[in-house]
């Protein structure tokens, strides 16, 4: 070795690895002692090779270069979904596109470093939109239903529904998600028709629903009825199917007893006071067709079971008097004037009598 002379001994099957670069003198002595010099001038260390393994390095062969080499370059390789970052060797040593110096002195293999694309993916139905990465999974949100009766049954992306609501990304590209529904649950609409109530009910199949019972002032309720009339119901109903129905409340007016008219007690009291004009509520006196009176000379009559409701007032007789009823009598005279009367027609009859007898005599 021409640098340090140093004297290295080499037998048999021994291998001599030299590292550094320079001029090396090299004897050789035999068996006999017979020596043989020559000399080595090396200008590059031992070859060394570069291999890669992992995904996408299929194609490529390996590097053959020397310890200490600069500038070797690392192939630029591509891979769907994916950024290339670098390689790295087994020890987890990093190494960008180029190689500034080999500093390894043994073959080595290189494995690159991947970075997966990033994309946004959206929802509909009011769900927030998230950044994914190319070929990485991830757990669907659950969107809210915007209807009671309808449940959450899977993300489509417009061709395909997603399986068990993991999502991976396969294209390279932003991707958009839709909620798909279905009908889940019986839908009642209850329509009170002017009255309060509930305005719908959730009904699940096979499930045996209590009906409300709405209230309205001045009216009772009698049941529920479709739209068209055509079915009524009370009580509960069993939903057999899955639909949504409106059921309209069914009311019946309430009739108040109407009062009776008093009387008028003075009437009873005096009866030379001759009944004014009753000017007070006459609907105990008023038929079902016109609500008449149904007979004006009446004063303050209670009208009882003996008189049909249907009859006209025409048909009535005006001095006619009713079981049960008060009547004040309008032209009834007075006992003086009756007994006057009376005088005056006895001393008439006297009269007459008188001048019959006389002309009976002739005189």
């Amino acid at each position: 070795d021409t640098l340090d002379q140093k004297i290295l001994l080499v037998t048999d099957v021994e291998k001599l690895y030299l590292r550094e670069k320079g001029s090396y003198l090299c004897t050789l002595v035999n068996r006999a002692g017979a020596t043989f010099s020559f000399t080595v001038e090396l200008r590059k260390d031992l070859d060394i090779s570069i291999s890669f393994s992992g995904e996408g390095t299929s194609h490529l062969g390996s590097i053959s270069t020397y310890y200490s080499d600069e500038g070797v370059e690392l192939p630029k390789i591509e891979r769907y979904g994916y950024i290339l970052k670098g390689y790295t060797d087994k020890y987890g040593n990093v190494y960008n596109g180029t190689l500034a110096k080999i500093m390894f002195k043994a073959d080595t293999v290189l494995e690159p470093i991947w970075e997966a694309k990033r994309f946004i993916l959206s929802f509909d139905s009011g769900v927030p939109s998230m950044e994914v990465a190319f070929g990485e999974e991830y757990t669907l949100p659950i969107p809210d239903s915007s209807r009671p009766d309808f449940g959450f049954v899977a993300w489509t992306d417009g061709e395909k529904r997603i399986e068990d609501n993991k999502f991976i990304l396969c294209s390279e590209s932003d991707v958009t998600l839709t909620a798909e529904f279905e009908r889940t649950h019986s839908l009642i609409r209850f329509d009170s028709n002017g009255g309060q109530c509930v305005e719908y009910a959730i009904c699940g199949l096979g499930e045996t629903v209590a009906l409300p019972i709405p209230t309205r002032d001045g009216f009772e309720f009698i049941g529920w009825s479709d739209s068209e009339r055509k079915n009524f119901f009370y009580g509960s109903v069993l939903i057999n199917s899955l639909g949504e129905v409106t059921l309209v409340a069914n009311w019946e007016q309430i009739h108040e007893p109407e009062p009776q008219p008093e009387t008028d007690e003075a009437e009873d009291q005096n009866i030379d006071k001759l009944p004014e004009e009753n000017e007070g509520d006459t609907d105990g006196f008023k038929t079902e067709e016109n609500r008449e009176p149904v007979c004006g000379t009446l004063v303050n009559a209670t009208v009882s079971g003996d008189i049909s409701e249907n009859a006209p007032a025409s048909e009535l007789p005006s001095d006619s008097v009713m079981d049960g009823e008060s009547v004040g009598l309008a032209d009834a005279p007075h006992p003086a004037v009756v007994a006057i009367i009376a005088v005056a027609g006895i001393f008439g009859a006297c009269f007459i009598v008188f001048k019959i007898t006389l002309l009976v005599s002739g005189g």
